[in-house]
Parts: C-alpha cells; sequence; structure tokens
C-alpha cells in the first residue's frame, strides 16, 4: 500500500523510513490505523511533515487536521484561507459543536439539510450566515467529510469523535459552579449509556488524553462516588457494576481422591472440586465508564508486570472469596426454595452447578441446577 502512493517522488528516502518505522513499530503500536487506507495515507503525511508519528490518539487526529490544511496551502500557493472566514480555532468549534451534537444523537451521515440546521443553530460560536461556504471548506477544503448517495459521511468515523472529544474538552471551561453537577451528571449518563464496546469509548479515551484532571473530577470520582456509597460492599459492587451477570461455576466433590505420592509413598488426598467465573457471550464490561476505569486507567488487562501497583484486588484474593460465595448461594437457594423453581433432570448425571448472580440486590440469587 505504501509502495504504491505517490508520494513526494523527489525524496523517496521518506517513504522507506517510513516502511521501516511500520514494520518495526508502528503496526503494533498504531494498528487501527495502520490497517486502514485512508488513515495510513494520513499516517504517511503526518510522518513526511513531522517525521514522527503521536503516540497519543487525540495528537494523531491534530496533526491529521494540521497536514490537511498544509496541503491545502501547498496545493493553493498562498496562506491559508477558509472560504467561511473562520480562523482556525472558530472552524474547530463549529465542526466539534456539530460532531458532538450528530453523534449524541447518534447520527454518523447527515443529509446538507441537517447539516445547515446544526450549523445555523451553533451554541458556543458566532458564525457568518453563509452555510455553503463552511460547507465547501468541510467537502472541499480540508476534505473531512465527502457527500455519497446524497448524504455527508466523515471520511473515517474516528474524526467525528476527535472532534466530538475536543468539544467536551473545552466545554470544561464554559462550565459554571451553579452547573458543575448537571454537567456532570450528563457526562456520565453519556458515557455509561452504551457500556464499554461502544464508540462512547473512543471519545472517552481521547477527552482523558486531553484533559484528565477535568475527566477524573467531573465523571471518575463522582460516578465511584455514588456507586461505592450505596452498599458497604465495595468489591461487589464493584465486579458487579462491570459484570452484572457474572457466573460462578463449581464443581463441588463430598469425596477425596487419595494416591500414594512416587517420590515420598506418602498416601496424599486431591480435591477435585474447582470454581470458575464466566462472563457474558462477548466478555465485555457492561458499564462504560468501569469498562474504562479497570481497561484504559488502572490498565488491568496488561501483563502483570504493568498492572497498577494500587489496585487492591489480587488474584488469590478473589479466589479466597470463592467458597463463601458458594455457600452463601446454597443458603439462598434453600431460603427462597418456594420461590425460585429448581429444574432437574435425574436422568443424566450432573455434578456442575451454575449460579447467577443479580447484584442489583445481593440478596437475590436466580437458581439453575442442573445447567
Amino acid at each position: 500500500m505504501v509502495e504504491k502512493i505517490d508520494f513526494r517522488p523527489e525524496a523517496p528516502e521518506v517513504k522507506v523510513r517510513f516502511r521501516e518505522q511500520l514494520e518495526e513499530e508502528l503496526f503494533g503500536s498504531h494498528k487501527e490505523f495502520a490497517e486502514n487506507p485512508l488513515l495510513l495515507s494520513i499516517m504517511l503525511l503526518i510522518f513526511g511533515r513531522t517525521a514522527k508519528i503521536p503516540t497519543k490518539t487525540y495528537k494523531f487526529y491534530q496533526d491529521a487536521l494540521e497536514t490537511l490544511a498544509e496541503r491545502l496551502d501547498a496545493n493553493k500557493g498562498f496562506e491559508r484561507t477558509f472560504k467561511s472566514g473562520l480562523s482556525k480555532e472558530q472552524f474547530e468549534d463549529c465542526f466539534a459543536e456539530i460532531c458532538f451534537r450528530a453523534y449524541k444523537e447518534e447520527r454518523y451521515e447527515l443529509s446538507e439539510a441537517a447539516f445547515e440546521n446544526y450549523y445555523n443553530d451553533l451554541k458556543t460560536v458566532t458564525v457568518p450566515q453563509r452555510f455553503a461556504d463552511f460547507w465547501h471548506d468541510i467537502h472541499v477544503n480540508l476534505c473531512l467529510m465527502v457527500v455519497d448517495g446524497g448524504v455527508s459521511r466523515f471520511i473515517h468515523r474516528s474524526f467525528q469523535e476527535y472532534f466530538a472529544a475536543l468539544f467536551l474538552a473545552k466545554a470544561f471551561a464554559r462550565v459554571s459552579s451553579e452547573s458543575k453537577g448537571a454537567w456532570s451528571a450528563f457526562l456520565i449518563d453519556f458515557f455509561e449509556r452504551h457500556g464499554y464496546h461502544s464508540y462512547n469509548n473512543a471519545i472517552l479515551e481521547m477527552l482523558y488524553e486531553m484533559a484528565f484532571e477535568k475527566v477524573e473530577e467531573y465523571i471518575l470520582t463522582p460516578y465511584l462516588e455514588a456507586l461505592f456509597a450505596e452498599s458497604d460492599d465495595m468489591y461487589l459492587r464493584f465486579l458487579g457494576k462491570l459484570y452484572p451477570s457474572s457466573k460462578l461455576t463449581y464443581d463441588f466433590h463430598d469425596i477425596v481422591n487419595e494416591y500414594v505420592d512416587e517420590d515420598s509413598d506418602e498416601i496424599c488426598e486431591e480435591d477435585e472440586s474447582y470454581y470458575d467465573f464466566s462472563l457474558d457471550s462477548d466478555g465485555m464490561a457492561k458499564s462504560g465508564i468501569m469498562g474504562f476505569i479497570v481497561h484504559s486507567v488502572l490498565d488491568l488487562d496488561a501483563d502483570d508486570e504493568n498492572v497498577n501497583d494500587d489496585w487492591p484486588y489480587e488474584y488469590d484474593h478473589i479466589m479466597e472469596k470463592v467458597p463463601l460465595a458458594i455457600k452463601e448461594l446454597e443458603r439462598l437457594e434453600e431460603e427462597e426454595r418456594n420461590t425460585h423453581e429448581v429444574y432437574r433432570d435425574d436422568s443424566i448425571v450432573v455434578h456442575a452447578h451454575a449460579v447467577v448472580l443479580h447484584y442489583a440486590d445481593p440478596r437475590v440469587a436466580v437458581v439453575h441446577q442442573p445447567q
């Protein structure tokens, strides 16, 4: 792909260095960009301009926007002028608000009429009334969107996510002390709504890179304080919010096998009971904010040696709780036997039991036996 791009034939060494870095490092660190032909082309443009690729995601899009604008300058042979008459900052503010409002309404492509409605209803920037000039800048001068099939689409959806994150980052400066609580509640609802696997996560990731102190102040801290205020058992609340339908499967043996150790000839006992946790079919966190805390802030999906040292719950600590959880579930099954239907099939020999924990009310367990 890189070899086929017509790029600076007077300086072929740029593409050679880019390919070397792509093979040695960039394909691993920027795989999402490198696997997309459009974003790979933009990576090459950025590399040709700065001789490096930013490590932070939002910086990549900042450099992409600056690079596209510089190519506009070079092609026209004079200093950059937006047809809309906006400054670079005004242009970014206008487009960022449109991107966020469209994203909030789950609109990822826009008709020209819908686009114009957003433009004419801008809240944060006073702009000239000629929408056609702004449309020209977006689609012709910077090529951030293309018209296809009668609708306007982003050249890549991640550009909408970047500008939406930029809008939120700048919005922090406009929040008054009186409106802080309402703004915090809005952000928590916005990022929590669709779970960790949604595109909201990409916006939250970039927003955290842009303004991590504000994200902690307005989103993470109030979210965790509210969560842990609901129960004294912070561990169960945390786990239950992250995976609300976790399953605990256990195979419990009353008989312990005996065997003779080959080295010592001693008679040893072997307990073949086991405990296992399982998640939903996709294995993804059901809380957008909690998933972000675990996978991005605490980085708990990294190698063991990279796990945040402040994280208090080691794996052994978790497993120590399993026998206690089983006893509690057995107590609940006996206590609520009259209110839960237990399915049995005596024709099948089953040694395992599966229990679905509903953490919304830790006192309630729906028991399926056998499964």
